[in-house]
């Protein structure tokens, strides 16, 4: 009995023993199975979560970065997953340490931390499933933004890397408004290009005043919300200006100074005994207007020559039958005529001794001419009577180009002179014809003295404003010294400003029947030697372009001929550029001004605006570096015109275009801080 209950107890040992062996064996084979079965679990789950970093940009004023990753994969991801998820930005420069952010759900996330801003389209709160965006906000650590990369990954190891460049702000100029009682400010919008109603904004400049304007309306000043921006950074900003002028520049008087060769000859090459094109393509620019020319008879006899516009549609009266516009043998005699849009205009002579010399011509919208000049002949007779173009010219203008036609077959007396001027009157040859350029008063009259009203006709070519200033009492000239001979005259002589480019003459011969030699010449050109002769008794007028010093070239043969300064011509100029001042504001519309370094003034400057045509500038300026005292406050740019000098008596404005559109970005009105 013991002994068959010792072996009971053996084998009880021995199964039990057994037992806990098969129940070891059996736990260590699903430990390693449950292993196995874990890691394949965690490899399926790895093949099938992809995450792609679509965007990545950070920004440097307030040390932000912002991005968009999307779930490529087949697998969902729990929120609750995200602050286990690593977020790790490298940066290329050396001065900014690599950083591993946190997962918060504050927003905006504090320094060092980052957040799930939102999920595109999701289907499942609380669930970022696959083909949905997350958009995720990070606050860096630091004060250097430089770019670098960023890489996010997901605890079972699944990641994405994506370069990422560090931006500063690019405020464009926009038509909406914001108010900071009282005041209303146009709005400055980050990364956001033109979407409103485009808008053109003008600094006006009244005639002949300078320096610094702002346009309207609201002043021209724009403002951008310093809200979560916690510095500014020193460095370049870049203003790129949308501009053009309301008139061009560069309008007024362009004299050929005669070098090397002397000045264009458009002389006809044959006599066909009506009008005849002559193309000024060669010789002056598309953008001309009008073509200053002096007519020479360089015969012995009395022949006929003319020039008129292409445009123009009077006859003048010269078929091969009629007398009419002759210009005794060896005189001269000026005209200016309007410029067609293919920069022609006509001419007529009766015999190749007539010749056509381009002295200059005319540009802009000072002067401008009457496509046909308008019959102004007044009525009475041997009395000087007052004409009024008021009808036919602008407000502002200040003068008028005539064209004085004789078409009788005597010679007889006319005058033309401002109204309340000394003026006196003289010859004419018949059939003869001549300019005259002389101002008006604020009536828009002149006076003129015709001695005939059958002989004489009178036409309206032209008006002028600033690029022609007149003289009530022509100003007498002394004698070249010697006569007989080209010799350099100062204008200067005789009160004539530097901004001055050309002259005006009346001549007169008043000796009685002899005829003398009188000419004018650029003060620049010794080549050209025409120095014909005026009429016995006749007066006329007669131009020349001064050189830099001032000067023109005068021939004149005897002392009984009078030279008087009846007018100057010059450019219509003004140089205006734009700029700008950059300000901060309160909220409570007052200025924060901060020492050396707010207000930023006069600064961005524009090359000189010439162009009545929008064209795009870019300008620079240095910014300071700045912390952010109040984030209620705003960044103010206020945009000016600066006009440096101005010598036209019109109006002009200098226009900038905001919030259009249809320009491309390159185009568009923008602030923008350079990054390196």
């Amino acid at each position: 009995m013991g002994t068959a209950l010792a072996g009971l107890l053996i084998l009880s040992v021995m199964l039990t023993g057994a037992f806990m062996f098969w129940r070891v064996d059996l736990l260590g084979n699903d430990l390693f199975g449950n292993a196995k079965k874990a890691a394949t679990k965690l490899q399926g789950e790895q093949v099938r979560t992809i995450l792609s970093i679509t965007t990545a940009a950070a920004n440097r004023n307030n040390n932000t970065l912002a991005m968009s990753v999307k779930n490529d994969g087949a697998t969902s991801v729990g929120v609750s997953e995200f602050p286990k998820m690593d977020l790790i930005v490298i940066f290329d420069g050396a001065v900014q340490a690599p950083l591993r952010l946190s997962y918060t759900e504050s927003s905006p996330p504090p320094a060092g931390q980052w957040t799930n801003t939102a999920i595109s389209g999701q289907f499942e709160s609380n669930v970022w499933n696959p083909e949905e965006t997350l958009t995720i906000d990070a606050t860096l650590v630091g004060t250097v933004c430089d770019k670098g990369t960023v890489t996010i990954g997901t605890p079972k190891g699944v990641y994405d890397t994506k370069p990422f460049i560090c931006a500063g702000l690019d405020l464009y100029f926009h038509s909406e408004t914001t108010t900071i009682t009282p005041t209303t400010y146009y709005q400055l919008k980050n990364n956001t290009p033109a979407d409103g109603v485009a808008t053109t904004i003008s600094a006006a400049f009244a005639a002949g005043v300078t320096g610094r304007v702002n346009p309207t309306s609201n002043s021209g000043k724009f403002v951008f919300p310093l809200t979560g921006i916690t510095r500014i950074p020193a460095g370049t900003w870049n203003i790129t200006y949308r501009a053009k002028r309301d008139i061009t520049d560069f309008g007024g008087w362009f004299w050929f100074d005669g070098v090397p060769s002397g000045v264009p000859d458009i002389s006809l090459a044959s006599v066909t005994g009506g009008w005849q094109n002559i193309d000024l393509t060669s010789h002056v620019p598309t953008t001309a207007t009008g073509a200053i020319v002096e007519i020479v008879n360089s015969g012995n006899s009395n022949h006929r020559g003319m020039v008129k516009g292409k445009e123009d549609t009077n006859t003048y009266n010269v078929p091969p039958t009629s007398p009419w516009q002759k210009i005794e043998a060896r005189t001269h005699r000026y005209q200016i005529v309007k410029l067609d849009s293919s920069q022609d205009i006509e001419g007529f002579i009766s015999n190749l001794a007539v010749d056509f010399h381009l002295l200059g011509y005319t540009r802009g919208s000072d002067p401008t001419f009457f496509t046909t000049p308008i019959d102004i002949t007044p009525p009475g007779i041997d009395q000087w009577t007052s004409v009024s173009v008021a009808q036919h010219v602008d407000a502002d203008t200040t003068g008028v180009i005539l064209l004085v036609d004789n078409i009788a077959d005597n010679s007889d007396d006319y005058g033309i002179a401002e109204v309340s001027c000394d003026a006196s009157e003289a010859e004419m040859e018949d059939y003869g014809n001549g300019m005259w350029l002389v101002g008006l008063n604020e009536f828009d009259q002149f006076k003129v003295w015709l001695e005939d009203l059958s002989t004489f006709k009178l036409y309206l070519v032209g008006q002028t404003k600033g690029s022609v200033v007149y003289f009530c009492l022509d100003i007498f000239t002394a004698d070249p010294s010697p006569l007989n001979s080209w010799q350099l005259m100062d204008a200067d002589d005789y009160g004539i400003p530097a901004a001055a480019n050309g002259l005006i003459f009346r001549v007169y011969n008043d000796d009685n029947p002899a005829h003398y030699k009188i000419g004018f010449r650029h003060g620049d050109n010794t080549t050209d030697n025409w120095n014909n002769d005026i009429a016995d008794d006749s007066h006329f007028q007669g131009a020349a372009g001064l050189n830099a010093a001032n000067q023109w070239y005068e021939y004149k043969e005897e002392e009984d001929v009078w030279v008087y300064v009846a007018a100057f011509t010059r450019l219509v100029q003004m140089d205006v550029h734009a700029e700008i001042d950059v300000r901060l504001r309160k909220a409570d519309d007052t200025e924060r001004v901060v020492s050396g370094k707010f207000p930023i003034l006069d600064v961005a400057n524009t090359s000189n605006i010439t162009s009545d045509t929008w064209q795009t500038f870019t300008a620079s300026f240095t910014m300071p570096e700045y912390t952010v005292e109040n984030q209620t406050d705003y960044l103010e740019i206020d945009l000016f015109a600066q006009a440096t000098s101005n010598i036209s008596t019109e109006n002009v404005s200098l226009q900038f275009r905001i919030d259009d559109p249809a320009l491309a970005l390159a185009d568009q009105m923008r602030a923008t801080e350079v990054v390196p």
